[in-house]
């Protein structure tokens, strides 16, 4: 509305009409449009195209942000997790403005992960959440109501609440709101209800979303053995990650999605191993700001967690056990994983160093 009302104000209604007739409605139409299309139209030189141009780019031009302001705006607003070494890494949780993936391969426990953040999500402020509400989408049935109501009564009576335990999880369960979209285009349909529902007001804060997962209806749906397969998936992905960031920037809120892994096996990889790619592909892995990536460790109930992309923080790994209350970390395996890491470090620079002091000997003996 503004930008069409931009275009009256700056140009004459003879020259509104004759833009219309090549489908110039606004002023983002005009910067978009071809200059020598529009210079046609209206009959003009290319001067005073420059000078349209400029008032149009003036007036549309997003304002500039400083360092400051940013974080005064999303400094204490990300998604703890709980797990003090990750949130630490993380500069305090999960972004908000961000989307972040959560990674591995099936059965690892990233539906459990994630169940365990639409709890955190919905807990009051004072108790560690960000009070919120959830829009847990699940694409593959695999929630489970049962878990997620004893997550949430773990979560209530380590916090000491148990005087109106049940009255908490009722409150907090009624918080997150379950869809279920078994095809791709069910999802966007969803994401653009949910985004329009928070834009028109329809919602105060706007719900934190969960997507669980995005690999399986995207494997699925398209077929990247064909160019039309592989162009429709790019456009479909390119599409839900841009909307998504926006919804998440504009609300100040993360977004979770999940994913699988699938193995590559190439001539360069070390001693024949095979590599581990996000199913999703390269295109969605420049989308995504934060990548956790969780597998199996030694035993059934054991994860190893990492941070495998993060703009914030360093790339870090923690060991955590899922337990009646989500994922829980291990001290002890972590820190013995930490020992690990650092003996490797030295062995490798030891290396280095041997190596080095051999080839600087032989080159003394050549002189």
């Amino acid at each position: 509305m503004m930008n069409a009302l931009l275009l009256e104000e700056i140009l004459e209604k003879e020259d509104i009409i004759k833009l219309h007739k090549i489908h110039i409605f606004t002023g983002e139409d005009f910067i978009r449009s071809s200059p020598l299309c529009v210079m046609g139209c209206l009959k003009c030189t290319h001067t005073q195209y420059d000078n349209i141009l400029s008032v149009f780019s003036h007036w549309l031009a997003p304002n500039h942000q400083t360092a400051l302001s940013l974080y005064s705006i999303y400094n204490g607003t990300g998604l703890l997790t709980h797990l003090s070494k990750i949130d630490t890494a993380l500069l305090g949780g999960l972004p908000a403005g961000t989307i972040t993936e959560i990674s591995g391969p099936s059965g690892s426990g990233k539906t459990q992960f994630c169940l365990m953040l639409a709890v955190i999500s919905s807990l009051p402020t004072r108790r560690g959440g960000l009070g919120k509400g959830v829009s847990f989408i699940d694409t593959n049935c695999s929630f489970s109501a049962k878990r997620l109501i004893s997550i949430a009564e773990n979560w209530l009576q380590s916090r000491s609440i148990s005087r109106t335990l049940s009255d908490s999880i009722k409150q907090l369960a009624d918080k997150i709101k379950i869809y279920t979209e078994l095809t791709c285009t069910g999802l966007e349909k969803r994401i653009n209800a949910l985004t329009s529902a928070a834009a028109t007001g329809e919602t105060a804060d706007g719900d934190i979303i969960i997507i669980d997962s995005l690999a399986g209806l995207v494997r699925k749906e398209y077929d990247i053995r064909t160019v039309k397969g592989v162009s429709d998936r790019y456009q479909f992905l390119s599409q839900m990650s841009s909307k998504l960031k926006a919804y998440a920037e504009e609300k100040r809120i993360p977004v979770i999605v999940t994913s699988q892994v699938s193995t590559q096996f190439s001539s360069s990889a070390a001693r024949g191993q095979p590599s581990i790619l996000t199913s999703l592909g390269i295109s969605w892995t420049h989308c995504v700001d934060t990548r956790l990536f969780i597998e199996f460790y030694k035993d059934s109930n054991k994860r190893k967690l990492s941070i495998a992309k993060s703009p914030t923080g360093g790339l870090i790994s923690v060991i955590v056990r899922i337990e009646k209350k989500g994922l829980i970390l291990d001290y002890h395996e972590t820190n013995q994983l930490d020992h690990q890491i650092s003996g490797d470090s030295n062995s490798y620079s030891m290396t280095v160093k041997d190596q080095t002091d051999r080839y600087t000997h032989r080159v003394a003996l050549r002189e």
